[in-house]
């Protein structure tokens, strides 16, 4: 007989017997979560690959998210029955951990004739649902963690701002996120600081208290949600007055403007023209200007006591800022009567301590002297009899 005859009675053998092909009813393969995250709805794809490729089937599970040691079932419906040489099945869960896995649960397995329900679990193929303790469990590994590296109060805001970071992240296939957390000796409750994506490896936290002990940590999560947490870091904020010079930061509320060095405060001396406020005025003191007034010393009639307008009212060359005795008429400005209009002889009379020179009422009648008909004398209803335009009070009786 020819090899075509042959090739074709072999077909008409196996023809009839692939038509005719029995199948099961529900069939269940038996899964377990057994690692750490939640597996979400769909997310193993499943496959029942038989001998012979028409036979294959493929299932997506949980139906519904399955939590971390929680048991479900994979359900196919009419997989073929074992027939002597094919429907031979084995079962292989397809899902993104770290990496991309597949995981082969079952091999070898062959069904029964029948309609009835069939499990399939470490113990074969049975009639009952064996439970979580003969289930085949899938792993979700925990995500790889970080390293903490550093913590240290931030320039230029020790007092308030932490520099935090970390390293050692490495990709892996169902990364979520990274979450930096803060928390307080003693609290248990961690704090999310801020949210990022891979490659997220250092952050600043603004905005602390100063002269605070604060730890951190980086969360990382996977798609299924499962985290793993680095060891705790811990740094302290600076003080409020962080170069111990008695002067609190002005970014504090206090008058320091330079908290990093403790020859910068107000009330410190000034170097003239070295590009730093010393004294926190708010400019550096010009070279050859002591007083800081924008005159240099060499023209200035005042040179220890700022005076910019150099006003000098006696013209006698030494600044009325700095001058004793401004109107220059021997009597010291503290014990002048009229410090700025010269009168040596002090003359006050109606003795107000003002003097006359520079009293716009001598007499105190609440007559102005440039209104009143008697200046010297109190005349406060400013009579004149002769309206001559000199009042009664000063004017001889035989002059009226």
């Amino acid at each position: 007989m020819s090899k075509r005859w042959n090739w074709l009675l072999a077909l008409a053998v196996v023809c009839p017997l692939m038509a005719s092909a029995a199948t099961t009813g529900d069939v269940y393969l038996v899964l377990k979560n057994g690692g750490v995250g939640t597996f979400k709805a769909s997310a193993l794809r499943v496959y029942a690959n038989s001998d012979y490729a028409s036979y294959n089937k493929t299932a997506y599970s949980p139906t519904v998210p399955a939590a971390p040691g929680q048991t479900f079932t994979v359900s196919f419906r009419g997989l073929y029955v074992w027939s002597g040489y094919q429907g031979n099945y084995q079962f292989d869960v397809n899902y993104t951990d770290t990496s991309v896995k597949k995981v082969t649960v079952a091999a070898g397995t062959k069904f029964p004739t029948g309609t009835r329900a069939l499990y399939v679990s470490q113990l074969g193929v049975t009639t009952y649902n064996p439970g979580a303790a003969y289930a085949f469990s899938i792993v979700n590994d925990p995500p790889p963690g970080v390293t903490m590296r550093y913590c240290s109060p931030e320039y230029p805001n020790r007092a308030t701002d932490l520099w935090v970071a970390w390293s050692g992240m490495s990709y892996f296939s169902d990364f979520s996120k990274a979450v930096l957390q803060r928390t307080t000796p003693g609290s248990s409750f961690w704090a999310t600081v801020t949210t990022g994506s891979y490659g997220f490896s250092s952050h600043v936290d603004r905005g602390r208290l100063p002269s605070t002990t604060y730890r951190y940590r980086v969360a990382i999560h996977d798609n299924s949600d499962a985290i793993t947490y680095s060891e705790p870091i811990e740094c302290a904020t600076a003080s409020s007055d962080a170069d111990g010079d008695g002067h609190v930061a002005t970014a504090l509320g206090g008058d320091d403007c330079n908290d990093n060095s403790a020859s910068i405060h107000p009330g410190a001396t000034e170097v003239p023209g070295d590009g730093v406020d010393q004294d926190c005025d708010g400019s550096d003191l010009v070279l050859g200007d002591a007083d800081g007034d924008g005159v240099l010393d060499a023209s200035d009639n005042c040179p220890a006591v700022s005076n910019a307008n150099q006003s000098d009212l006696d013209t006698d060359g030494a600044g009325d800022a700095c001058d004793t005795d401004d109107d220059a008429d021997g009597v010291e400005d503290l014990v002048d009567n009229c410090p700025v209009d010269a009168n040596a002889n002090q003359a006050d009379v109606d003795g107000d301590t003002v003097g006359d020179v520079c009293d716009p009422d001598d007499d105190e009648d609440g007559i102005m002297d440039t209104h009143d008909n008697c200046p010297r004398l109190p005349n406060p209803d400013q009579a004149d009899a002769d309206l001559d335009g000199v009042g009664d009070a000063c004017e001889a009786p035989e002059l009226r």
